[in-house]
């Protein structure tokens, strides 16, 4: 497959951090960036075209965030198939698996991400 390069800037912390998982996993940088980003468009790509969609998103929040994220997903029952929640010492993990409408979907995801809680979507085909 034919490569094309272009620059991509980094902050130092995050450099750091690819270099280090990079050697850690034997293989360059370019192509944990290249990984990386695929199944980012993957995923984005998926929500934004306009289908029937079914699909498991992932939450990791602190205590804080945590009560936020419940009162978004109150807004979200007509697309959650099942919900399951779990206490760990340093926050709460949950686990949606949903399914809808991909802008439903994705109006869901973007309103968890702006919750400070990190998600991850992943979808079912």
């Amino acid at each position: 497959m034919a490569k094309r390069r272009f620059g991509v800037s980094l902050s130092e912390e995050l450099a750091s951090r690819l270099d280090r998982i990079s050697q850690a996993l034997s293989t360059d940088r370019s192509s944990l960036v290249e990984r990386a980003v695929k199944a980012m468009i993957d995923d984005y790509e998926h929500l934004l075209r306009s289908h029937a969609c079914n699909g498991v998103i992932l939450v990791a929040c602190s205590d804080e965030p945590h009560k936020g994220f419940t009162r978004i997903i109150e807004g979200y029952r007509d697309i959650t198939a099942a919900h399951i929640h779990a206490h760990l010492e340093e926050g709460c993990i949950d686990l949606l698996i949903v399914s809808g409408s991909s802008e439903r979907i994705m109006k869901l995801h973007e309103a968890i991400e702006s919750s400070n809680c990190k998600t991850r979507f992943i979808h079912i085909p």
